[in-house]
């Protein structure tokens, strides 16, 4: 006679019943699309005119086809010179390849447009806050580092003076008078 199965065994796992009346959640995945674009570009093109949601639908695939030509082969440019970034120069030269004659023309030369239009939109006296700002930064550290310097100095030389020499009070001091220096250096440096 064969053994029987057990109950472990035979029991099959079941998911768990909804109640009668609740619906499914279902995620709905936005769906990207360069819609919103298309759109404003016709809007600045020709004002009174529309286009269909068909006609929306070619316009996008038409426009993902090319993003992927132009971004697959500025992708070969960068492997070919070794490079891990794309840049502009390589975005530049595969618009060059991929689109034709005049149309690769007039694509660079709006493009040229956009990049220059994007890199000075900074106000110059935010510009000049951030380098002042950054050059305040940097000759706080290079201070610090040859205060640091100084420090382990005296550790490796007068270990048993160390604490006396280096206490909590005259490390405060010490940074605060590093942070008041370069504000006047820095202030100095940029007052001409």
């Amino acid at each position: 006679m064969a053994p029987k199965p057990s109950a472990k065994g035979t029991k099959m796992l079941s998911k768990p019943s909804r109640v009668a009346g609740e619906k499914k959640k279902s995620k709905k995945r936005r769906a990207e699309s360069f819609s919103t674009y298309i759109y404003k570009v016709l809007r600045q093109v020709h004002n009174d005119t529309g286009i269909s949601s068909k006609g929306m639908s070619i316009m996008n695939s038409f426009i993902c086809d090319v993003f992927e030509r132009i971004a697959g082969e500025a992708s070969k440019l960068a492997n070919y010179n070794k490079r891990s970034t794309i840049s502009s120069r390589e975005i530049q030269t595969a618009v060059r390849l991929v689109l034709p004659g005049e149309l690769a023309k007039h694509a660079v030369s709006e493009g040229t447009k956009s990049v220059t239009k994007q890199t000075t939109n900074i106000p110059p006296t935010l510009g000049i806050f951030v380098y002042q700002l950054s050059y305040t930064f940097a000759y706080i550290q290079c201070v610090m580092n040859l205060t640091i310097a100084l420090n382990r100095s005296v550790a490796v030389w007068l270990p048993l003076r160390y604490k006396a020499i280096f206490n909590k009070k005259l490390c405060i001091f010490v940074a605060i008078f590093i942070c008041c220096q370069a504000l006047c250096v820095v202030t100095l440096y940029f007052s001409e």
